[in-house]
């Protein structure tokens, strides 16, 4: 029996558990039929310009502030927040309908007859009865379908191949007697890989009736997905409980069939406990035009304050000043919203459309691909492949590389005697390193018809067993407590070009890999060796340990076998003078390194060992265990695996640079390693000077930071450590000094890390920061980014559903930031200046007909001219120019250089602003001065001239400042002034003709000569003075 350690605080459960619990039910739905209306009204009035529609059409409804109708007033704004409730809704409505979904996936739970006070309303007899101990069908079990929200904990449910788990579970029974079973873990980590999972050994031995007899004793709730601690009792037996024995909610169990019991549900599963609600991104466009739109309003209580006290009549001071606030209302852009929402929609539609691949998972800010100052990039994965070839092989005192692999072969050969399993002392050495790689890993060989596939958690792994099949070492078959191997005694072929150019018949895919050699299977006895390892203990590779070990009884001798980076094994093997100078050559190559070491052990020091290492699980605590056995370790060799690059990585981090965007490699990788890869990319180019800062000291911190303030450097090799200690003490001063250099590389950065440099970057520097990756650890820094890339990699598909932008390899960055983000940036603001250009000529004309009726607060226009004027008269010109571009992508590509400009913000930056202002003032003026001079004598008149001249001087101001004038551009402005024509009989008690149409006419085009000029002579003297790039480009 074990005792219940002090202060442990543990949850229990059992079978009929009568304790509170959480309804096991997914809800994503934001609102329910009660809250809609509120949660969204809500967040629409956070908006200060929604309030000010809003109290603006309130006023409309009493007479005495009335200026129009209050349909007129709200129309336009109601509008939009209709579409804004119908948006809200069908998500909502989707995301409901996907819980509903989710929720009522049915699974077959066991019931005990014998205490059994349910209606069982269907009983299923499956393959789950493979599962029974007996042939015969124990009358005391039968199945419950039920559906996954009505699940609790201390229920034992049967599942099946390639079902979800539906809940977190403790492995309770499977059909394999040995009770191993693999599980998907993509939905909740990232990795595709299958994980090992193992049946509690001492409920895969009992009758099924019997596990409605025990008792689980387990952690309380925790975000940790890789680790778990519990207990499970059965009379007076008790076994300890880990990672190895859970299934948690949203795993898909890959193989067999089990019986396993709830722990935990609802919001207490792990799945759900580290699902954290998205990053809501507002991009700098939103808050660029937030700003603007504060000073417009600013603008407009000014306006009408200024025209009160002009007025200066006796009453009520506030009729006037309401009034003047409707009647200049108008330069406040209420469609501006809704036509960038529109025109977001568009430019997503349009790189689904030319980049196949791409996946726009956040359409809110594709403008933001415009405005990209630094990408923050991993390396392996994304620089790399992810595609790993074993290059080198180290033994202390001789190395091999891939050309000299086939002498290491021979002489494996040649040290195998005719006796079955015995070998000469000189081949000894090679011998042992092959059988450590062949035997220390997590690799399972799965038959898949004629084919095996090697199933592994690392791509890593998979080279080294790769390897090893070359030079006849196959991994046969791997159980829980088993590996088999075979060595082929005369090895009479090498696969020299799959270890050269990392082609071959079987396909790299989601860290598997089929045998090459599917006959050595079947080979004779006398053909080859058999060699069979019972696994005594496992030590899984953690990111804390950095390191993985197994011990293994061969032929009565007991063997421990470590691997591992060389930063922990150098600590824990005996001393040698090779070890640091071979890890940082093959490092210095670009290549993955690590150290293989081995241990024989007594059956003393195991047995001994071993009841250390069972207390400290208990405890939690097997540190003091480890060390027993990890001390004075025999180095045996050093493997080195090269991850290839991406196609094209190097011409698209040279065209990202040629845009002045800077780029930051932040790895978990080695130093050396990472030093490699960056100049093999050019990163670093061949002039650059770079400081590489390892294991810093707290008091070398100074000393650093000057040294890069010096400018010396043009660039910095960095450790995690060293980040650290500059992220805890001199964080600003740091990240400031580094945003000046031309390259960053991070190595040995923790997640936490990678997210905290991504933050402070674009903190300190007020710049744009886009990280990239494609890895579960990179998740972290993609969504703190203002903007974040996933590549869909071998490392899962945890980092591409967390992003912005999901992409299948790196080169596809490129187009992305170059064509579409430029395209979209320029268009977006083109439209955001035309619509308040628009809203402010009205508000200029408003003015200056108030001012000369002695500051009256009396509308030029009212009802359907005020709507229609910002809708159908000018909206469909307005928004074909989000369709036109001032160059094309092979331009855009070709020149990186195009892409500068916009950092700035220059297309809708504050200078940019001030000369829309001017402009719009200017023509406001002319429109209204003008006309009040030549309109004869009558107020109609006046109306249907200056309106007449506001709606052509929009869409001349279209055509004027559109990129090109394309088809869209063309046929939206024909269709607008078809409308605006036919206005003129359907609206005719207020768009007045006079009886000389042909003088209107002239008077029109007159007024529009003059209004344009202006912006005829900026755009000439903008052109020559400062020609924009694309210009200077196609001279």
């Amino acid at each position: 029996m074990v005792p219940k350690m002090e202060n442990e605080n543990l949850r229990n459960t059992y079978y009929n558990n009568t304790n509170k619990f959480l309804q096991n039910k997914i809800r994503n739905q934001r609102y329910s039929k009660w809250t809609f209306i509120p949660k969204v009204m809500a967040a629409q009035f956070s908006q200060i310009s929604n309030v000010f529609f809003l109290l603006v059409g309130i006023t409309q409804c009493f007479n005495c502030y009335r200026i129009s109708s209050p349909i007129s007033s709200l129309g336009p704004w109601l509008f939009v927040l209709i579409l804004t409730l119908i948006k809200e809704a069908v998500d909502d409505i989707s995301r409901c309908k996907r819980d509903r979904e989710f929720n009522n996936q049915r699974y077959q739970k066991l019931i005990s007859q014998a205490n059994n006070n349910e209606t069982v309303y269907e009983i299923k007899e499956n393959t789950i009865n493979k599962l029974r101990n007996t042939s015969a069908i124990e009358e005391s079990v039968t199945y419950q379908e039920v559906p996954c929200s009505s699940l609790k904990p201390g229920d034992i449910i049967a599942l099946e191949k390639n079902q979800r788990i539906p809940a977190d579970l403790i492995i309770l029974k499977t059909i394999n007697l040995d009770g191993e079973i693999f599980i998907r873990t993509d939905q909740l980590d990232g990795e595709t890989d299958w994980k090992l999972r193992q049946s509690v050994k001492l409920t895969q031995g009992i009758k099924i009736p019997e596990l409605f007899k025990i008792k689980v004793d387990f952690e309380p709730p925790s975000k940790e997905i890789y680790s778990f601690y519990g207990r499970i009792s059965y009379k007076d037996e008790v076994e300890v409980l880990d990672l190895n024995n859970t299934m948690w909610m949203n795993t898909v169990l890959a193989s067999g069939q089990v019986l396993g019991m709830v722990i935990y549900t609802g919001k207490e599963n792990r799945a759900i406990m580290n699902t954290s609600s998205p990053k809501n991104k507002i991009g700098i466009f939103d808050m660029e035009v937030n700003t603007y739109a504060k000073w417009l309003l600013l603008l407009s209580l000014g306006a009408s304050i200024f025209f009160t006290i002009k007025r200066n009549v006796s009453g009520r001071i506030d009729i006037n000043i309401i009034r003047f606030v409707v009647i200049f209302s108008s330069i406040i852009p209420i469609s501006l919203k809704t036509s960038v929402e529109f025109a977001r929609y568009l430019h997503s539609y349009i790189i689904k459309k030319d980049m196949p691949t791409v996946i726009v998972r956040n359409s809110n800010i594709p403008e933001e691909l415009g405005r990209i100052s630094y990408l923050l990039s991993d390396k392996t994965g994304t620089l790399t492949k992810n595609e790993m070839i074993m290059k080198k092989i180290h033994l202390g005192t001789v190395g091999y590389s891939q050309e000299t692999f086939a002498d290491l072969r021979n002489e494996l050969n040649e040290h195998l005697k005719e006796e079955k399993n015995t070998f000469i002392k000189s081949g000894r050495r090679i011998y042992d390193l092959c059988e450590a790689l062949s035997v220390c890993h997590n690799v399972t060989p799965v038959r898949e018809g004629k084919s095996v596939v090697y199933q592994a958690s690392s791509p890593d792994e998979v080279a080294i067993i790769r390897w090893c099949e070359s030079i006849g070492i196959h991994l046969l078959d791997r159980k829980t407590n088993l590996i088999t191997t075979k060595i082929q005694k005369y090895f009479e072929y090498f696969m020299n070009e799959a270890q050269t150019d990392n082609k071959s018949e079987a396909p790299i895919e989601e860290n598997k890999q089929i045998c090459k050699s599917e006959s050595i299977l079947d080979m004779k006895e006398e053909e080859v060796i058999l060699k069979k390892y019972e696994i005594l203990e496992t030590f899984p590779f953690s990111s804390e340990s950095k390191r993985m070990g197994i011990i293994v009884k061969c032929e009565d001798k007991i063997s421990l076998f470590v691997k591992g980076a060389d930063v922990i094994m150098k600590k824990l093997v005996k001393a040698n003078d090779w070890m640091d100078e071979e890890t940082g050559n093959m490092a210095s190559f670009g290549l993955r390194t690590l150290i293989i070491a081995k241990r024989e052990l007594s059956e003393e020091e195991y047995q001994t060992f071993k009841a250390e290492y069972k207390k400290g699980k208990l405890n939690k605590n097997t540190s003091h265990a480890m060390s027993l056995i990890e001390n004075n370790l025999t180095a045996l060799g050093l493997t080195g695996v090269e991850d290839l690059l991406q196609d094209n990585a190097k011409i698209t981090l040279e065209r990202l640079r040629d845009a002045d965007i800077r780029i930051w490699m932040i790895t978990g990788d080695k130093v050396e390693t990472a030093t490699s890869i960056a100049i093999s990319t050019h990163l670093f180019q061949k002039k650059s000077s770079y400081l590489t800062v390892k294991e810093m000291r707290k008091e070398d911190a100074l000393k650093v930071l000057s040294d890069l303030k010096s400018m010396v450097y043009d660039s910095l090799i960095i450790d995690g450590q060293s980040i650290q200690i500059m992220l805890d003490f001199h964080c600003k001063e740091f990240i400031l000094c580094c945003s000046k250099l031309r390259s960053f590389v991070g190595c040995r950065c923790s997640p936490t890390q990678k997210a905290q440099i991504t933050r402070f970057l674009s903190q300190f520097t007020k710049k744009r920061v886009a990280a990239i990756g494609d890895g579960g650890n990179d998740v972290s820094m993609i969504t703190e980014a203002n903007l974040g890339f996933g590549i869909v990699g071998k490392e899962g598909n945890q980092a591409s559903l967390s992003a912005d932008f999901s992409l299948s390899c790196f080169q596809e960055v490129l187009p992305l930031l170059l064509w579409h983000g430029r395209r979209a940036y320029k268009a977006t603001s083109k439209l955001a200046h035309l619509i308040i250009h628009r809203g402010t000529v009205l508000f200029v004309m408003q003015a200056i007909f108030c001012s000369l009726f002695l500051y009256s607060p009396i509308s030029i226009y009212q009802g359907m001219l005020l709507m229609g004027y910002a809708t159908i008269y000018t909206f469909g010109p307005i928004f074909s120019t989000v369709l036109a571009s001032d160059t094309d992508k092979n331009t855009c590509l070709k020149f990186p250089e195009l892409y500068k400009d916009l950092v700035s913000g220059s297309s809708f930056g504050n200078k940019r602003f001030l000369t829309w202002f001017f402009v719009s003032f200017y023509q406001g003026g002319i429109i209204m001065l003008f006309n009040l001079t030549l309109f004869e004598n009558e107020l109609l008149s006046i109306i249907a001239l200056t309106f007449s001249s506001l709606v052509i001087n929009e869409i001349l101001m279209v055509l004027l400042v559109t990129y090109s004038i394309n088809k869209p551009v063309i046929l939206s402005t024909l269709v607008s002034i078809l409308i605006f024509c036919g206005s003129f009989v359907v609206l005719n008690d207020v768009l007045v003709l006079p009886e000389n149409k042909k003088l209107f006419l002239v008077k029109v085009l007159l007024i529009n000569m003059l209004a344009i000029v202006v912006q005829l002579l900026f755009t000439a003297w903008s052109r020559f003075m400062h020609p924009p790039a694309v210009k200077k480009i196609k001279i």
